[in-house]
Parts: structure tokens; C-alpha cells; sequence
């Protein structure tokens, strides 16, 4: 029998932060929204919590990151899949950044994904 996929999500995930690039964005900071994805390493006991990952270090590590302004969430993007990447072990990881409230009439929200291939 194969073993499943073992994919742990971490959904909504808000963090206020000073970004974007027009100055009434980094006046005062604003909500950006997480959804993670952490693709687990085989594991031989499921109930065991050191085989898998602590998604509170996970959203201190982005709170952590996201500290630093940044004009475009491209950058803010990259440097918290970075981090995590560095922290983790995992097959794959995926990091969706949503900007939301977007100075743009009409537009409520815009985001970025990244995502590794299974390593």
C-alpha cells in the first residue's frame, strides 16, 4: 500500500505589515493574507508531532519576516518562502501572498504564488 500525501495546509493567515508602494501604504500597516501549503516528509507515526511541522513557528516565521517593509509583495513573497524553505524539511512548499484593500478602484485584492517542486 502506497503511503498518502501528507500536505498541511495553513489557510488565512493575516499579518499586518508596511508595504506597497504608494506612500498611503506604508503610513500605517495593513493586512496581508497567508495560505500555505507544506508537503510532509514520509512519516512512520502520524500521532508523532517532531515527524511533522509546527505551524505556530511557521506563522512566527512569516510574522517574523514580514516586519521588514517592501514595496511590491513579489519581494515580501520570496523572502518568507526563503525562510521557510531554510527552516523546514518538507517535499514541497507553497506560499500564497495576498495584498488586500488595493489602492486600485475595483479592485479588492491581488496576490502571489510561489511553489517549490517535491524535493
Amino acid at each position: 500500500m502506497s503511503e498518502p500525501l501528507r500536505i498541511l495546509e495553513i489557510n488565512d493567515f493575516t499579518v499586518y505589515a508596511y508595504g506597497g508602494l504608494h506612500e498611503v501604504e506604508r503610513i500605517m500597516p495593513r493586512p496581508f493574507r497567508f495560505d500555505i501549503g507544506i508537503e510532509l516528509r514520509s512519516i512512520s507515526d502520524p500521532t508523532d508531532l517532531s515527524q511533522s511541522v509546527d505551524y505556530e513557528s511557521v506563522c512566527r516565521e512569516v510574522s517574523q519576516e514580514m516586519l521588514q517593509p517592501f514595496e511590491l509583495i513579489e519581494d515580501a513573497a520570496q523572502r518568507v518562502f526563503d525562510r521557510l524553505m531554510a527552516q523546514i524539511a518538507c517535499r514541497s512548499l507553497t506560499v500564497k501572498l495576498t495584498k488586500q484593500y488595493v489602492p486600485i478602484k475595483g479592485l479588492s485584492s491581488t496576490s502571489i504564488t510561489l511553489s517549490s517542486d517535491s524535493l
